[in-house]
């Protein structure tokens, strides 16, 4: 059992986001050709998954199984500039992500100051509250068809999260409902952009 949450928790990882994000966006991409969107996951690939990894483990040696605070704070700070600037390359290449992209990045500023005061904020589940939200803007201002399936599926994903972190002893009630509420409220922004 203990197997299989730790395998949820890392195929759930908050550096996946991104991709988990397509499914809420393939209505917008959908207008792209292949070349542009597969160029534009291989970057996040290498730039959100691959080189801040390397850099955190071998260059600040930050450990990334147990991070403390002060890593957890070099983690938010690295992520939030991270996502500012691919927010800004996704104005050239994929337009309708901009918006995900600068929500992501204020997620991550706000973790990052709930880290600067001492406090601990579930990273997963955060990440997952702002996909839920960000779903449920995207099939109230845009209304596509298949939008309350992959609003449920993202729904129930976030709920095994919860269920996940709190099963395995990550964090206390008390982070995983300040993830929570960090998540929602860094998706609001979706609306006004």
């Amino acid at each position: 059992m203990r197997k299989i949450l730790f395998g949820f928790a890392f195929l759930t990882h908050p550096v996946l986001i991104p991709f988990y994000s397509l499914l809420i966006y393939w209505p917008f991409l959908g207008k792209y050709d292949p070349l542009p969107l597969i160029l534009f996951a291989t970057w996040i690939l290498f730039v959100h998954i691959i080189l801040p990894v390397f850099y955190l483990h071998s260059v600040k040696k930050v450990d990334l199984k147990e991070p403390s605070i002060n890593d957890r704070k070099s983690i938010y700070k690295g992520y939030t500039v991270l996502n500012m600037i691919l927010s800004f390359v996704s104005l050239i290449v994929i337009k309708e992500y901009f918006a995900f992209l600068v929500s992501l990045a204020l997620l991550n500023l706000f973790l990052y100051l709930l880290a600067s005061v001492q406090l601990k904020a579930s990273w997963h589940t955060s990440s997952w509250a702002l996909l839920v939200v960000a779903s449920l803007i995207e099939w109230y201002s845009f209304g596509f068809t298949f939008a309350p399936l992959y609003t449920l599926i993202i729904f129930l994903l976030a709920v095994g999260v919860f269920l996940t972190r709190w099963k395995q002893e990550a964090h206390t009630l008390f982070e995983l409902t300040m993830g929570l509420a960090s998540g929602a409220t860094a998706a609001a922004i979706l609306f006004f952009i």
